[in-house]
């Protein structure tokens, strides 16, 4: 769904905010100060798309809905004029995001798998910008490296053709809503499911972070690019999400309904 994120103050027995602060402390990340007042997670009306048929009943909220994100509502803010300028001159050949989380970029260099996402990347050829801390990302003049990365006005421009990213729900919802390919280089928790999903519906590629070489990345994204079905199809997700908005109102009734199954047990 597009409504705007929300979060239930109350509703599952301990909170998850400082469990999320620890684990991003234990791998080195930054603490995140949205993450400080997080006990359930925020809900997604649309992912039956992503769940096999035999599946759903496992989901906690039943077969219309599971744990992940939500859409903004409003439109993306558009890109610093600098960074327009970058993306327009993509043109046709069109520019790839690479945004793997700060928790998955930090398993990316502890796993010394930066130079392979580098090398890949180098060989694939077009304009390519990447949000990671890795310092060793020289070397790659079609590459540009930022510390941070407007995502969503990135994926909304014209001339974006991929995403790679680590699988999570809020990269993979917006990758759907601005109908852009993904390449899911999944490290754990939710992420192997969304990448799978992503894979099954052919409207992108699944690769282990721990698998990822520059051979094994470069063929994932060149399958991706090559198939001429696979933006079709993710544009027909784009529409389709679009069209079944329930907005803000339609968010907080699965947030509502979060909360009394959370008290029920």
């Amino acid at each position: 769904g597009r409504g705007r994120t929300l979060l239930a103050a109350a509703a599952a027995a301990g909170r998850a905010g400082p469990r999320l602060q620890a684990l991003r402390a234990s791998v080195g990340a930054p603490p995140k100060q949205e993450c400080s007042k997080c006990h359930v997670l925020t809900v997604v009306g649309h992912s039956a798309a992503f769940v096999p048929p035999d599946a759903r009943a496992s989901l906690p909220l039943g077969a219309e809905s599971c744990c992940g994100s939500v859409l903004a509502s409003q439109p993306a803010e558009p890109l610093p004029p600098p960074l327009a300028e970058w993306a327009d001159a993509a043109g046709s050949g069109g520019f790839v995001v690479v945004s793997l989380g700060s928790w998955a970029d930090g398993a990316c260099t502890a796993l010394g798998k930066g130079g392979a996402v580098r090398d890949a990347l180098a060989s694939l050829g077009l304009p390519a910008i990447w949000k990671t801390t890795f310092s060793s990302s020289s070397g790659a003049p079609n590459v540009r490296t930022a510390p941070w990365l407007p995502q969503r006005a990135l994926l909304a421009h014209r001339c974006c053709r991929l995403l790679v990213c680590h699988g999570g729900a809020n990269s993979i919802s917006e990758a759907r809503g601005g109908g852009v390919p993904v390449v899911a280089l999944h490290v754990a928790w939710d992420q192997p499911q969304n990448a799978a999903r992503v894979a099954a519906l052919r409207l992108g590629a699944a690769l282990p972070l721990s698998e990822c070489t520059a051979a094994s990345l470069l063929a994932a994204m060149r399958g991706v690019l090559d198939d001429p079905e696979t933006p079709r199809r993710a544009a027909e997700m784009a529409d389709a999400m679009a069209r079944r908005d329930s907005g803000a109102h339609g968010a907080a009734r699965l947030v509502e309904r979060a909360v009394r199954m959370a008290e029920s047990r």
